[in-house]
């Protein structure tokens, strides 16, 4: 049996969105991006506080005391990157791709209408180095995230005499309709796992290749 593994998790060298259609399943088209030009994907637990209950007596003294349990709603993300990235922006948010006379994605084109408030749902995973000391594992070199539902919104920018750093932000909720589309789900016993909020694991397999432009799920 192999010896359980307790490594160190360092940068982020991919990730990728996978477009869902309404019912959370992949999108119809297949579109997917995978990108390595993210500088940090910041996530955030949002968590409601158990109310926290108790009784005095006319002494002051405590005579009952309860604390409902905390409990976990959603994650909350801020996701930077170091290029801006058409393709990518487009299918997050919901808006509508310009493109040139070869079909290639120049820009994006944001609607002002203020009533549409439907927005485009993906799937967000990335992968990690997962290190024993300072190398990665010989065995499990990676550590894969995945959130099978997540949303986005533009995020805050500056334009400057420094780089240019995209950012967007978004939540999640849980997906049982995702399923496993790239057939990279780990097996946990005798059975492949079901992921439909938030999981992550080791993988010895490398990140998907990163390509500037959506493809499509085979």
């Amino acid at each position: 049996m192999a010896a359980p593994k307790c490594l160190a998790i360092i940068k982020l060298c991919a990730v990728r969105v996978t477009l869902l259609n309404t019912d959370g399943t992949p999108s119809d088209s297949g579109d997917y991006y995978v990108t390595d030009k993210t500088v940090s994907l910041g996530f955030t637990p949002d968590i409601s506080t158990g109310q926290d209950r108790e009784i005095r007596n006319g002494c002051d003294c405590i005579v009952a005391s309860s604390k409902a349990q905390d409990i976990l709603k959603r994650f909350t993300f801020t996701l930077d990157r170091g290029n801006l990235e058409p393709g990518l922006e487009a299918m997050l948010l919901a808006q509508e791709a310009i493109v040139d006379a070869d079909d290639s994605v120049i820009g994006v084109n944001f609607s002002s209408d203020l009533g549409a408030c439907a927005q485009a749902a993906v799937a967000l995973e990335g992968w990690a180095s997962a290190e024993a000391l300072d190398h990665p594992d010989p065995d499990y070199p990676w550590l894969h995230f995945r959130w099978p539902w997540t949303q986005w919104q533009i995020g805050p920018g500056t334009l400057s005499a420094d780089y240019f750093q995209p950012q967007v932000t978004g939540f999640n909720r849980a997906n049982p309709e995702f399923g496993d589309p790239y057939n990279d789900l780990p097996a946990s016993g005798t059975g492949v796992i079901t992921n439909d909020f938030f999981g992550y694991w080791y993988q010895a397999e490398d990140p998907p290749t990163a390509v500037c432009g959506v493809q499509q799920i085979a």
